[in-house]
This record gives C-alpha cells, sequence and structure tokens, in this order.
C-alpha cells in the first residue's frame, strides 16, 4: 500500500524535475531567473528558520536580497559579485543586531547559503560548450551521493558519522556515497565530456576521476551535516514545507549548496577547464 505522502513525493517529482531539467536545457535569461526564484525561496525558508519568534520582515528582506544578487551575479563580473556578496553579508549582519535576533551572524551566513551555489550553478551553466554537461554531472553526483550513502547505511549498517547531528548516518553509508559518486564521475568524464580539457585516457586518469567524485561526495555530505545541525539546534524537522511531500528546498539542495560553489571555484582558477 503506497503512502499518501510517498504519492505525494512523486507527483511532486513528476511536476518539479522535468520543469529544471528545461530551463537547464535551455540555460540562458531563462535559467537565471529559475535561479533568482530559487534563491529567493531559499533565503525565505532560511530567515522563518533562524529567526523564529521576529517578524516576517527579516525574512523577506534576506529573500530579496539574495535572489538580487543572484539576478544581477551575470552582469557583474567575479570581482563585482564578490563585493556584492560582501555588502550584502555585513547589511544582514547589521539588520539581524538591529532586529535584535539571537544569532545575528546566521542571518548573514543565510545570505551565503543562498546566494554563493546559485551563482556557482549560473556561472557553471554559462561555461561554453560544457556547461549544460557539468552542472548535470554536479547534480547526478550529489544525487549518486544520497542514493548510495542511503543503500549502504541500510544494508549494511554498523559506526555512525555524526550522531549528535544527524543519527542515521554511517561510515559505510558516507564510504558507499563516494564510490557511487565516482562511478558517475568516471562515466560522465569518459563518455560525455570528452572535451572537458585534459588527457582522456589510461587509469591514471580513471583514478583521479574516481578521486574528484570522491570528494564531491565528502562535500556533498558536509552540507548535508551542517544543515542537520542547524534544524537540530533550532527544533525543526525540515527546513520548510514549500515542496509537497518533501519539506523544504534547503533539505532537497543541502549537498548542492556545498558543492557547486566548491565545483565554480575550481573551475575559476583553472580557467573554465574542470577536470
Amino acid at each position: 500500500m503506497i503512502s499518501p505522502n510517498l504519492r505525494l513525493r512523486v507527483l511532486s517529482s513528476l511536476i518539479i524535475l522535468p520543469a529544471v531539467g528545461f530551463l537547464l536545457f535551455v540555460g540562458g535569461w531563462a535559467f537565471v531567473g529559475f535561479a533568482v526564484l530559487v534563491s529567493g525561496l531559499m533565503a525565505w525558508e532560511w530567515g522563518q528558520l533562524v529567526t523564529s519568534g521576529h517578524p516576517a520582515s527579516i525574512s523577506i528582506a534576506l529573500a530579496i536580497l539574495a535572489a538580487s544578487i543572484v539576478g544581477v551575479s551575470p552582469t557583474l563580473g567575479a570581482s563585482l559579485t564578490a563585493v556584492a556578496v560582501a555588502v550584502g553579508l555585513l547589511v544582514m549582519l547589521v539588520a539581524g543586531r538591529v532586529m535584535g535576533i539571537a544569532f545575528p551572524r546566521l542571518c548573514a551566513i543565510g545570505l551565503a547559503v543562498s546566494t554563493l551555489p546559485l551563482i556557482s550553478l549560473v556561472w557553471l551553466r554559462d561555461l561554453p560548450d560544457i556547461g549544460f554537461t557539468i552542472v548535470l554531472w554536479a547534480i547526478a553526483a550529489v544525487v549518486a551521493v544520497d542514493t548510495g550513502a542511503y543503500l549502504a547505511g541500510k544494508s549494511i549498517g554498523g559506526p555512525k558519522l555524526a550522531p549528535q547531528l544527524s543519527p542515521n548516518k554511517t561510515w559505510a553509508g558516507l564510504i558507499g556515497g563516494m564510490l557511487a559518486s565516482a562511478v558517475v564521475t568516471i562515466a560522465f568524464r569518459y563518455y560525455l565530456l570528452p572535451e572537458a580539457g585534459g588527457p582522456t585516457g589510461g587509469l591514471v586518469n580513471v583514478a583521479t576521476m574516481g578521486v574528484i567524485g570522491a570528494g564531491v561526495a565528502v562535500v556533498a555530505q558536509a552540507g548535508d551535516l551542517a544543515e542537520s545541525a542547524v534544524k537540530r539546534y533550532f527544533g525543526a524537522k525540515d527546513s520548510g514545507q514549500i515542496i509537497p511531500g518533501h519539506g523544504g528546498i534547503l533539505d532537497r539542495v543541502d549537498g548542492h549548496i556545498a558543492v557547486m560553489p566548491v565545483l565554480a571555484l575550481i573551475g575559476w582558477a583553472r580557467g573554465g577547464v574542470m577536470f
């Protein structure tokens, strides 16, 4: 018997995933608009989570500021975008203090959480020739982490990874996620990204791709645990209820929040050569 919640989760996925896939494929300003929307919703969720008991104005301000920065980032370039984010962080820190929020730094952290991953996502999508496939790989790798961790954790069990933050995560699950992400990364690199730059043959390069995939898994799990820590501190099961059957957006993209900025930083440092 399929539970109503599972049915709702499946229905939500059937509606959302094709729409997101289409916007990712189209790219350009349509994809930027999608990133702006997601950034604003993430900021709203964060504000509601960490400023409980305060007027919604702080969450609204956080959402508007985050969405605005993401929206203008493609026209500013890296340096001015960094300045815009830094000024936004200062603004939210001051706003949190003025509003008397217990942890005003969390308002600034919320701006970083809701802008940097989306700015990175837009930048990665705009990489010439390989942008679509790179983003598709990054998403697939993080999904593989979650799937591999779940299967390994359920079937093997064993010592807990961080029981004080997320009692269901195990070291076996982390290793399973690393292996799954490594397999996905190797497959993408050699079958879908032969033009990504660098040599493409030999066991050494296969091992390198495996290490990259495993690294993605570690970063994704760190993002997952960090979001779990915030929710646990504020006594929340989910970050929100925006996605029917799934909870909040932050719950669904916690791994991507950590992975996307790291990938963008690597790509920027290497002049757009990802591998």
